[in-house]
């Protein structure tokens, strides 16, 4: 056993509970789309929460481990390294900026006095049924998977920036694809709705 294969470890280590945590905040976003109440808002928020405080976690044991490895025994100018390096700033710069802030948002927004059965006012609503907060969560998850791919593959530049921007598209693809279909679900159920009244 060398220092090399510990920092190996825990970067993987790193690497699996920056997944567990983009999980849960995925679950997250997905359930608060279905919540009708104060009290089920507030249940999922805290669990974003939770899974917000794996990410600085995952992130140094990522980056320090990563930077040991990089400088005992690849470079820094690795292509495949430096776009690894980019794209995982985009990624903390996405989920920290967009989607847990949007879903601090929403936290927010329900900490007032109103009991857990109230149903949600249409702020709150809207604030959940935000297509970036989706998009935003897709597209951390392809970026991910991206930087996988170059680890394992080692790819030069040209490789590396395709692999990476397919990875990209594909979320963002994702995560439109998922607002559209909510947003066609929605417009198909709202004439039902209407129809029942009577």
């Amino acid at each position: 056993m060398s220092l090399y294969t510990l920092a190996l470890f825990a970067h993987i280590l790193g690497a699996l509970e920056m997944f567990i945590g983009m999980g849960l905040q995925w679950a997250v976003v997905f359930r608060l789309r279905l919540a009708r109440t104060v009290g089920q808002v507030r249940e999922w928020s805290g669990l974003s929460r939770i899974a917000g405080r794996s990410g600085p976690v995952s992130g140094v044991l990522i980056l320090a481990a990563g930077i040991y490895m990089t400088v005992t025994s690849w470079s820094l100018t690795a292509p495949w390294i430096v776009v690894s390096l980019v794209a995982m700033l985009l990624m903390i710069g996405i989920g920290m900026g967009v989607t847990a802030r949007r879903l601090r948002a929403i936290g927010r927004a329900t900490l007032a006095g109103e009991a857990d059965g109230v149903a949600i006012s249409p702020d709150v609503a809207r604030l959940i049924q935000e297509p970036v907060l989706w998009v935003s969560a897709q597209m951390t998850v392809g970026i991910a998977v991206g930087i996988v791919f170059l680890m394992t593959n080692k790819p030069g530049l040209v490789a590396s920036l395709v692999a990476m921007a397919v990875a990209l598209g594909l979320g963002l693809i994702a995560g439109l694809a998922t607002v559209r279909n909510r947003q066609r679900s929605q417009g198909s159920a709202a004439p039902q709705r209407v129809g029942s009244i009577g």
